[in-house]
């Protein structure tokens, strides 16, 4: 578990959003690691991409985390025990806001 996401909402069908209570930590695992590793990576991607919004970066920056991303791992739980798998990964936010997509 990467952690808890609070304030919940759904922007259609298939398209979510909220803020992510990070409870992962770096001496968990290299698996750990690797995760905080893309999920500091996108929200500093992110960031840039606010800063320059006519020129982004590439979107090709991401592939060092392919393995992350495409790995169909990532998934929703709810406190009922639901699970709900995310198309590839979720995307991460300053300020702790995450998106992701389901089918």
């Amino acid at each position: 578990m990467v952690g808890r996401i609070l304030d919940v909402f759904a922007y259609d069908t298939t398209t979510w959003f909220g803020t992510l209570e990070r409870t992962i930590r770096v001496e968990e695992s290299p698996l750990a690691t690797r995760l905080i590793e893309f999920m500091d990576f996108c929200i500093e991607w992110n960031t840039r991409s606010a800063a320059n919004p006519e020129k982004p970066p590439d979107a090709s920056d991401f592939d060092q985390f392919n393995d992350v991303i495409q790995s169909g791992l990532w998934f929703t739980e709810t406190k009922q025990g639901e699970k709900q798998p995310i198309v590839q990964s979720p995307v991460f936010f300053p300020g702790g806001e995450v998106s992701w997509r389901t089918d």
